[in-house]
């Protein structure tokens, strides 16, 4: 084992390395943190072996200190550690069977590894993140001895945070979901270079409390320049923090700076305090009101944002099924989005949830309540020693020590309701403030690592690096699993179902990879029966998914029609939206198979909902016609709650087999559409030839403009003489016509804003106005047309 020696005081070298050393390693601090914030938050492993490799040369430059902890908290320590990772891999019939352990096995005959864990790779990986994020944290802390390095360190952090901001308000909102127009990720809301909207306002929030310690050091130390730095770097921060329309951001922040005020009050305990901490909240107010008007009004929003209020409270509920069901020790590291499929009830089309939307809620489903309970004691304790010891100190650097302490609370408390823990980019962000608050407080009692310590994280990186160099080793590796996977799809050989049962073994809930193994059965392997149960398993572990049983229903054609039914019906009622398409898509596909017209005929009258897309998919106009009427019966006339994509549907079939007794009582049920409607109806009426009625529906919501108030000041026959040379002019028609009409030439001025309607492009006020004189003429068919323009054949 690497050696590890107590840290000796009286030398120079003992206090810093070297010079060179000094003034490297916080170097490497700032590249690796900047690093991981631009790189989308480090959320790709490529980007995370590269960090690796960066800590590996800040140990060699500057290896980490640890503390020398009392026998017993170490032996106490040792051991709740060790349990909580060897529990990974003890044997699961040790353990009470969860819900999922118990579906899986006896429906579906999947077969798991012996530990408790069902994927044992994803817990190595987990653990590994682990020790990284234990080496990042003392090596930080270590460099945060010294006060001169620990003010590096925070406005290296509050610099890397501005430097996002600064790029994220500069690159704007995109809607392509391309980070920087280079990285492809589904679900971007187009704002800053996390995948996650909520993790990049997480970063800005610990950014924006780190900044604020900055603040108010340079303001009381006078350092006026610095201090007006910290002031726009600030601004640019919360400014983009309120751009990213982040609720948990906002919030997170608030928690933090509830925080910040509280400890700077405790600390200078004077009337100037507070009133200085009562200033900046409004200042910060201020700042909301005044940008922020997007992302307060997301707050009574039920439907905005990458996961809907009503979605997020769903999923919750579910986690906490998913934590019911093994309360104390959880599901194993790494395991949530594998086990939440049997729990699910949210329906989240073609959606996989990853997390549980909490970070706390993730810890408990995986880790059980004992070590979450243990682990979070122990944090509170660590936390609540140190702020007790910051306030008692000096002065000097305290508030760098409270502006890092915020943005820990910050993180934790926007964890309650997000996930921007489990993010490399905020937890290195997050893990680096917490070890700057909490620097050693005896550095005698501390033990120094030597150089040789570098060869932990360098090993984890060459272990994850293995599987890009083409090196698949070890089969349980996740990264090698998803990689050697991607590598068969593209390059397959006679070997890939035996590659992929040997992987399925070590991964036996991965959806996609039972997906892939079912497609070689059925195509390479010619065992359908063998497919289909690797169909049924993949459509189990991903219950959102409409696309798997599409492939499955597709691929399934040639062996058994039955089959093929069942996978389509699955796909359309996962479909959500998209369920008109793919039950066209289906019926298409299926009518040249036996008993294909008779099954779908039978869906859809089993589905009302879908009668209007089997009669417009049908060839045979009668069954068409039929669908159509039954449709009308079951769901048309009763006023029944209609899916989105009905309305449309029933215009498109009223045209063709409807009648005006249809019509008007939809019109009588469903007034609440006139709003949005009222030119298809009247369309639908012009049609078929009640234009007066159609006029009528169409003049309720549209009214006889005015003229303008403002007119040309010209005398009435220079106006006469501007239309008559340039009578395309739409202000000279207009103002000629009000001329008219004001000199009681009514029929001149109609036949003016008749040829300024008849022309091209023609302004909607000369449209308006026009079917107003038709109107007034009883020419109601042209009035009509007039208006509904391009819509008059509209569905």
């Amino acid at each position: 084992m690497p050696e590890a020696t107590p840290v000796q005081t009286s030398t120079p070298r003992d206090f810093l390395r070297s010079s060179f050393d000094r003034r490297l390693a916080p170097a490497v601090f700032a590249a690796i943190i900047l690093a991981a914030l631009i790189l989308f938050g480090a959320a790709d492993r490529v980007v995370q072996i590269g960090l690796v490799f960066g800590l590996v040369f800040g140990f060699l430059l500057y290896p980490p200190e640890i503390p020398r902890l009392p026998r017993l908290w170490a032996v106490v320590a040792i051991a709740f550690v060790g349990f909580v990772v060897i529990s990974q891999f003890l044997p699961a019939n040790w353990f009470a069977q969860p819900l999922w352990r118990i579906v899986l096995t006896r429906d579906y005959g999947i077969v798991f590894p012996f530990t408790r864990n069902p994927e044992p790779g994803r817990a190595v990986d987990c653990i590994l993140e682990g020790v990284l994020a234990v080496a990042w944290f003392y090596w930080v802390r270590t460099m945060a001895c010294e006060r001169p390095v620990r003010l590096f360190l925070i406005w290296a952090l509050f610099g890397a945070a501005a430097l996002i901001a600064i790029i994220s308000i500069a690159l704007g909102v995109r809607d392509d979901y391309m980070i920087y127009g280079v990285r492809y990720t589904p679900g971007w809301t187009g704002f800053g270079p996390f995948p996650n909207r909520n993790h990049t306002a997480a970063l800005l929030a610990m950014g924006a409390l780190a900044g604020g310690g900055c603040l108010i050091r340079a303001a009381r130390r006078r350092q006026w320049v610095t201090l007006a730095a910290a002031i726009l770097l600030e601004f640019f921060v919360i400014l983009a923090l309120l751009d990213s329309k982040s609720r948990g951001g906002l919030l997170g922040l608030g928690c933090g700076a509830a925080l910040f005020a509280a400890l700077s009050i405790t600390k200078l305990r004077s009337r100037g305090s507070v009133a200085a901490a009562l200033a900046a909240g409004l200042i910060c107010a201020t700042l909301v009101l005044s940008f922020g008007s997007k992302v307060l009004s997301r707050f009574g929003s039920a439907e905005d944002g990458n996961i809907p209020n009503n979605i997020r409270w769903q999923i919750w509920q579910d986690a906490l099924r998913v934590w019911r069901d093994a309360p104390l020790w959880g599901h194993g590291l790494g395991t949530f989005a594998q086990v939440y499929p049997i729990y699910q009830t949210v329906e989240a089309h073609q959606q996989v949830i990853l997390h549980p939307e909490s970070s706390w809620l993730l810890w408990l489903d995986e880790l059980g309540a004992i070590p979450v309970a243990i682990g979070a004691a122990f944090l509170l304790y660590f936390l609540i020693r140190n702020i007790i010891e910051a306030v008692r100190a000096g002065d000097r650097g305290y508030f760098i020590r409270v502006g890092a302490f915020a943005g820990v609370f910050a993180l934790l408390c926007h964890g309650l309701w997000d996930v921007p823990v489990h993010r490399w980019g905020t937890a290195a962000f997050g893990i680096a403030l917490l070890a700057i608050a909490c620097p050693p407080l005896q550095r005698r009692r501390q033990i120094r690592l030597g150089r040789a310590w570098a060869l932990a994280p360098a090993v984890i990186g060459v272990f994850w690096l293995l599987p890009f160099r083409g090196v698949y080793w070890p089969q349980w590796s996740p990264e090698a699993e998803r990689r050697q996977v991607a590598w068969i799809n593209y390059s397959p050989t006679s070997n890939a179902l035996d590659i992929l049962h040997r992987l399925e073994a070590a991964f036996p809930l991965d959806a996609n990879l039972h997906e892939q193994i079912g497609i070689r059965e059925i195509v390479d392997g010619n065992r359908p029966e063998e497919a289909w149960r690797e169909f049924r398993i993949a459509d189990r572990l991903n219950p959102s998914s409409w696309s798997l049983p599409a492939v499955q229903a597709w691929l399934s054609r040639g062996d058994s029609p039955g089959m093929s039914y069942h996978f389509w019906s699955l796909s359309i009622e996962r479909a959500g939206l998209r369920a008109p398409d793919i039950f066209t898509g289906a019926y298409r596909n299926s009518l040249d198979l036996a008993g294909g017209t008779e099954f779908w005929q039978d869906y859809a009258e089993g589905h009302p909902e879908l009668l209007l897309t089997y009669a417009g998919a049908v060839t045979d106009d009668g069954k068409g016609k039929a669908a159509y009427e039954d449709w009308w019966q079951a769901r048309g006339r009763t006023g029944a709650v209609l899916e989105p994509w009905e309305t449309e549907q029933f215009y498109a079939c009223l045209r063709k087999w409807g009648d005006r007794a249809q019509l008007d009582a939809w019109i009588a049920g469903r007034p609440g559409l006139e709003a949005s409607d009222y030119k298809i109806w009247a369309s639908i009426l012009h049609g078929w030839g009640f234009d007066a009625d159609a006029w009528s529906i169409l003049s309720r919501q549209i009214t006889d403009p005015p003229f303008p108030d403002v007119h040309s000041a010209e005398p009435p026959a220079m106006v006469e003489a501007d239309w008559r040379a340039n009578p395309d002019d739409a202000l000279t028609a207009q103002d000629f016509a009000n001329e008219c009409y004001q000199d009681g030439r009514k029929a001149q001025g109609d036949q003016v804003i008749l040829q300024a309607a008849a022309g091209r492009n023609p302004l909607p006020w000369f449209i308006e106005k026009a079917a107003y004189i038709y109107a007034a003429r009883k020419e109601y068919a042209a009035a009509v047309s007039l208006l509904l323009g391009e819509d008059a054949n509209a569905s």
